[in-house]
C-alpha cells in the first residue's frame, strides 16, 4: 500500500484515507476518489492555496464510527470535507457553486468549527447547494451564508 500515491496533481492516497491501514477503498471507490480529486479538490487547490483534507473516503465501519450518514458520498469515493487556512470558506463555497462540476457542495458550521463537503459523481452530478448550520440543512441562501461568521 503505497500512501504517497497521487490521486490527481497534488492529493495523495494516504491523506484521502486519513492514513488508516483499515480503510482501503475498492478499486471502484479508488476510481471515485480520484475522479474528485482530479475534477474538484486539485481545482480547489489550485485557486486557493493548500487544503487541507479532514475527512475522505470512510468505508461503511469507519463512517459508522464517526457518525455519518448510512448513504454518504464519503463511503463510496465521492466525497471530501476540507479546510484551506486563512481562507474565507464562504468566498470558496461561492467560487466552487460558480466556478466548478459537482454533485453536492455543503458549508458546514458546527459551533465554531467550518468546513466545506464537496461530492462529485461521475455519471450524475446534481449541483447541489446546501449550508448545514448546528444540525440543521438549508437549501443555498446568499443571505444565510453572509451571516455566518
Amino acid at each position: 500500500m503505497n500512501f504517497y500515491k497521487k490521486l490527481g496533481k497534488f492529493f495523495n492516497f494516504g491523506e484521502m484515507i486519513r492514513y488508516r491501514t483499515d480503510n482501503i477503498p475498492t478499486n471502484e471507490e479508488l476510481i471515485n476518489l480520484t475522479q474528485l480529486c482530479i475534477c474538484v479538490l486539485d481545482k480547489i487547490r489550485e485557486k486557493f492555496g493548500a487544503v487541507t483534507i479532514t475527512s475522505g473516503y470512510r468505508n461503511v465501519a469507519y463512517n459508522k464510527s464517526v457518525g455519518g450518514a448510512s448513504k454518504s458520498q464519503h463511503i463510496t469515493g465521492q466525497a471530501a470535507d476540507f479546510i484551506i487556512k486563512g481562507a474565507n470558506l464562504k468566498d470558496v463555497y461561492k467560487w466552487i457553486t460558480n466556478n466548478l462540476e459537482y454533485d453536492q457542495v455543503i458549508f458546514e458550521v458546527s459551533g465554531n468549527k467550518k468546513w466545506i463537503h464537496v461530492s462529485y459523481n461521475i455519471e450524475n452530478n446534481r449541483k447541489d447547494n446546501l449550508i448545514f448550520i448546528n444540525g440543521t440543512y438549508y437549501k443555498y441562501d446568499f443571505d444565510k451564508i453572509e451571516h455566518i461568521d
